[in-house]
């Protein structure tokens, strides 16, 4: 039984990330522009006082970054992670994950006598009929087979996120 979701589900991905790609892009066009608009022309440095209170959230910041950029978990013998990688890999994989289990449910049956375990029914759709496993493996397949132009491109060394603009004289 194929359905409009198994169709909709991939665009649904592609969509989502490209905006989170975007929301990246425009907190970093911003950030970029406060830099340049609050910079300080010339730095005085005989005006700074022992301890500031106005550092306070530069200094979380700085920390952050530290955490994030800096620390690694190693994968296997030969590679590394950053933990910013590692939670931008995570959430990838629940989204793909949950776009491939949504509009799925799983239905317990109430358990015939109170003693008896309770049993698992198979998984339905939304509509009640009961689903089999090449159903889960068409909508992921789907799914993967949707992320490849993503993979493709961004997954080079000069992607598209990447490239550096040059400025028109």
């Amino acid at each position: 039984m194929i359905n409009a979701r198994d169709f909709s589900y991939p665009i649904q991905i592609l969509y989502f990330i490209a905006s989170l790609i975007a929301l990246i892009s425009l907190c970093h066009f911003f950030t970029l522009f406060y830099m340049f608009t609050t910079r300080k022309r010339v730095c005085d440095w005989k005006q700074r006082s022992a301890v500031s209170l106005r550092r306070v959230p530069a200094a979380a910041v700085d920390s952050f970054r530290t955490l994030v950029f800096r620390w690694t978990v190693p994968v296997g013998s030969s590679r590394e992670l950053n933990f910013a990688e590692v939670g931008l890999t995570l959430g990838y994989i629940a989204v793909l994950f949950s776009w491939t289990f949504v509009n799925s449910m799983l239905h317990f049956s109430p358990p015939k006598r109170i003693q008896a375990n309770l049993q698992l029914n198979l998984a339905t759709t939304t509509t009640g009929i009961k689903v089999e496993p090449h159903y889960y493996a068409n909508r992921a397949g789907n799914i993967a087979a949707s992320q490849l132009p993503i993979m493709v491109a961004l997954g080079m060394r000069n992607n598209i996120i990447s490239c550096k603009f040059i400025p028109l004289p």
